[in-house]
């Protein structure tokens, strides 16, 4: 170490710490003890500590690590540790090595690590672990330092899964088909039924609502169709050539003016033959309209707790405020009893699903994950010189 110093010193760097992790009698590690087995506690703190200290004197930009001798077990943490004080203080971090000098007929010289498979294989599976709990956002957060290194293109699969989570806009080369179903419903199942697996009770609570509204305009959209306008910040639809005119005493005419008429009608037509639909009583209509009896089952399930989702979207929600969201959830037969609660498991669910022509609804989150599991693994490559590998 004091040579090293002084070589530093030599070469005009001024600042130099050098810090000793073993003195005296010290060992790097203690066999009696399973937590210190390979290194001591006592060593990764002091390391810590030393390696703290000097970035916040230095502030880098950039971090230089070149344990390229000594102990490899103690490497490997000086390794780690000089990664999260980067992160922690927005710093890049680069790891030197020295290759072999006769394998690679040249002279000793330091280099760039390269990538090393087991770092992607490792991002693998902490990837698989978070998705298949539910916590999609978070597996791209594991994996997303890898989205531009060489042979890891099997992290754009994680990013088509947040960015699914996100309701964000997916990229043109997504091919897993279920991220992309045309009916709104399935994919607000989906969300439900992940956040329920990572145990986000808010966005499953949100999620569930929207599960509702979905299903709602999947049935209209099956009779009507957008025109691309829109009146009072709402939608004007088209009836589908074929389709059913709605009828009845809940027409609303475009003269009307009692308030209460304006509240509880579900839809407006207008004057050239389109229609504008409103969110109160729509859900009932939509069940008449299309003769839905899982659609009417849905509409009286979701009256029971659509308040909860004001809850989420006003107020904090509180630990003692989502048991009871779980509890109602339960009660009206939207979620199941399991730990964690279940959606695409409950019969009335599925035959929302069923009617919108969702064969299995029940599968479609194991096959999703089935599908994501298929990805991540590694599969064989074709050998070097072109033949395939049996």
């Amino acid at each position: 170490g004091a040579v090293l110093e002084q070589r530093l010193r030599d070469k005009g760097v001024s600042k130099v710490q050098r810090h000793a992790f073993l003195e005296d009698q010290e060992t790097l590690e203690d066999q009696t003890n399973d937590v210190d087995a390979v290194v001591r506690g006592s060593v990764v703190l002091s390391l810590s500590r030393a390696i703290a200290s000097a970035v916040e004197q230095v502030k880098p930009n950039e971090i230089i690590v070149a344990t390229t001798g000594g102990l490899a077990a103690a490497n490997a943490v000086i390794e780690e540790l000089a990664r999260l004080y980067a992160e922690a203080n927005e710093a890049t971090v680069k790891v030197l090595e020295v290759p072999d000098a006769a394998i690679a007929n040249q002279i000793d010289r330091a280099v760039e690590e390269k990538f090393h498979p087991a770092t992607g294989i490792r991002a693998r599976w902490q990837a698989l672990s978070l998705i298949q709990k539910g916590n999609l956002l978070a597996a791209w957060g594991a994996v997303s330092h890898l989205e531009n290194q060489l042979g890891q293109d099997w992290t754009k699969v994680v990013r088509w899964l947040a960015d699914f989570a996100a309701s964000l806009p997916l990229a043109n080369e997504c091919d897993i088909e279920v991220l992309r179903h045309p009916k709104m419903a399935v994919r607000a199942a989906l969300r439900v039924e992940l956040a329920l697996r990572a145990g986000d009770i808010p966005r499953a609570v949100h999620g569930t609502v929207a599960f509702y509204e979905s299903a709602l305009w999947d049935h209209l959209l099956e009779r009507f169709e957008r025109t691309g306008k829109k009146q009072r910040g709402l939608d004007v639809l088209r009836l589908k050539k074929g389709a059913k005119a709605p009828e009845g005493e809940k027409l609303l005419r475009n003269d009307a003016t009692d308030e209460e008429d304006k509240r509880n009608c579900p839809f407006e037509r207008l004057d050239d033959g389109t229609y504008l639909f409103f969110g109160n009583g729509a859900g009932r209509f939509a069940q008449r309209y299309v003769e839905s009896k899982p659609l009417k089952k849905l509409v009286d399930a979701i009256g029971k707790v659509k308040h909860l989702r004001n809850d989420v979207a006003h107020n904090e929600p509180t630990p003692e405020l989502m048991q009871k969201a779980r509890e109602a959830m339960r009660d009206a037969d939207l979620w199941s009893r399991d730990v964690p609660p279940q959606f695409l498991e409950q019969p009335l669910v599925q035959c929302v699903l069923k009617e919108l022509g969702v064969e299995e609804p029940k599968l479609l989150c194991k096959k999703l994950l089935k599908t994501v599991r298929a990805r991540l693994l590694l599969s064989p490559q074709p050998a070097s010189d072109g033949r395939k590998e049996e």
